[in-house]
């Protein structure tokens, strides 16, 4: 069964591939890659410009931007094909580069797929049916955050798979037996690699290490070895991460409010992972049930609940902007999904409830694929500078983090809308908090005046998505649909006769 769902991940992933990075991380990792493959030379190109959509900026004479890493390592694939192509047509050559740069983030989905099915369906896992398995397999893969994470290429996604590794992995050798000395390199070098992806992760790194370590401490065992063993790797990491922050990247600045960056990341309309990931509130809700089955289990995924949105809380990009969700806090939606499987087992009324919040949160992956992450953010600073309100309420990005009413998946339900060629509303949905900081006029007649004009200005290519099989050219749109369907029916064959050998009894469980 696994591999039919690695085969219709991929192909799912292939058509959400984009056209061009998308703005941040993504676009500025590009931009290093594409300076290793042609000079060996870990800086933006001075050519490039600081910008909101690529934030570059100049540190010991050299122009740097936020990227870690194993971001730039994920966009080498695309660089490496840009640079294969040589003097093709430009198109061609950046719509094959973006669909290179998401290669290892689309294997990142489909290993976590399979990770994550092997977990609820196995004995030692949740033991579910391979009907439930799958069905919560698919919820997390194309109804979460997680889809639009494969489009990133960046760090998170490959974050989520070794998190996932890693708490796997503090699983095994739970026997009256003593655990071998490799089990604590392995847990070390997995948390090393977590710290790695994501710094911000540093701490739950080293609290899931930690916790191991208590567990199969034992007296009269060489402990302090081990110990040694399992935190060395994680040390090293942080480290490294330190020397890279001061050599080629830049080290985030502190958020200075990490209550209020808490709150955001939690509850928030613009930002919270519940908003982005609905599934997220079934597994909070399931926790307990987890924790009752696999006691072990629901402590590693607390320890990481809490360690993580706290350290992402303390850093100045805890909101990930320009991103559709927050995309620091993508590695934990698994863990979130995981509890919440176990309501399939309570009934109809949970099992609507599971379904129902899953269609929800696909309906919010489609909005994201919808428009570009840039478009939202850009027309509510054109529609702030016009109504004379160029600060509405705490900061700019603040206005689409905390307003529900400026959220992103209300803009780009908007905008989408749009882009289907249907009226927009007048004045906008938003009226009502745009023009309360008007200093005076009919504050209704006011909007609606403004914001046709707005909207007359507003650069409608940014109304079309971001996809590659939308975008690209002729040649590259019809190879990834052709590819993309072949690997989805291929897949889904797969599926359907692991399914019904199931029924019969013959599958064997992997």
């Amino acid at each position: 069964m696994r591999p039919g769902l690695v085969l219709f991940a991929l192909g799912v992933a292939l058509l959400a591939a984009p056209s061009r990075p998308e703005p941040g991380r993504p676009r500025a990792a590009e931009a290093y890659a594409e300076r290793v493959v042609g000079a060996g030379l870990l800086e933006v190109a001075p050519a490039v410009p600081s910008s909101p959509e690529l934030p570059s900026l100049v540190a010991g004479g050299r122009r740097r931007a936020e990227v870690g890493p194993l971001d730039v390592a994920s966009a080498l694939p695309g660089a490496l094909l840009a640079l294969a192509l040589g003097s093709a047509d430009p198109a061609l050559v950046s719509s094959v580069r973006a669909i290179g740069g998401t290669l290892v983030a689309a294997l990142c989905l489909c290993t976590i797929g399979g990770i994550f099915f092997a977990r609820l369906s196995r004995a030692r896992g949740l033991g579910l049916g391979h009907g439930p398995s799958l069905l919560v397999t698919l919820a997390l893969l194309f109804s979460t955050g997680i889809l639009l994470g494969a489009r990133r290429a960046d760090a998170s996604l490959f974050a989520a798979l070794v998190l996932l590794l890693l708490l796997d992995q503090l699983g095994v050798h739970q026997g009256p037996a003593q655990t071998p000395p490799r089990h604590f390199l392995q847990v070390g070098l997995l948390a090393a690699a977590l710290a790695l992806a994501l710094p911000a992760y540093a701490a739950c790194a080293l609290g899931l290490a930690l916790l191991d370590l208590l567990r199969r401490h034992r007296a009269g065992a060489r402990w302090v070895g081990r110990t040694l063993i399992a935190l060395a790797p994680i040390v090293a990491a942080v480290i490294l991460a330190r020397l890279w922050d001061r050599a080629v990247s830049l080290a985030p600045e502190p958020s200075g409010a990490r209550w209020h960056a808490l709150f955001g990341l939690l509850l928030s309309p613009g930002r919270s992972v519940f908003v982005y990931s609905p599934l997220a509130i079934l597994g909070v809700v399931a926790l307990p049930r987890l924790w009752a089955r696999d006691r072990a289990r629901g402590q590693a995924i607390v320890v990481a609940l809490i360690t993580v949105p706290l350290a992402v809380a303390g850093r100045a990009d805890w909101h990930g902007e320009p991103s559709f969700g927050p995309t620091q806090l993508l590695p934990l939606v698994p863990l979130l999904v995981e509890p919440a499987a176990l309501l399939l087992e309570s009934g109809r009324r949970s099992q609507l409830a599971f379904v129902t919040i899953a269609a929800l949160g696909f309906g919010v992956q489609l909005l994201g694929l919808g428009a570009r992450v840039e478009a939202w953010p850009r027309l509510l600073a054109d529609l702030r500078g016009a109504t004379g309100a160029p600060a509405w309420f705490l900061d700019p990005q603040a206005d689409s983090e905390f307003v529900p009413q400026l959220t992103p998946v209300a803009g780009h339900a908007l905008m989408v809308r749009a882009a289907l060629g249907r009226p927009l509303p007048v004045p906008p949905p938003f009226a009502l908090v745009v023009a309360s900081d008007q200093a005076e006029g009919p504050k209704s007649q006011t909007l609606e005046v403004i914001w046709p004009m707005v909207w007359a200005r507003f650069d409608k290519s940014l109304l079309v998505p971001n996809l590659a099989i939308v975008e690209a050219p002729r040649l590259v749109k019809w190879g990834a649909r052709s590819l993309a369907l072949a690997w989805m029916v291929a897949g889904a064959f797969l599926l359907v006769r692991a399914r019904a050998q199931a029924r019969r009894g013959t599958w064997r469980r992997g």
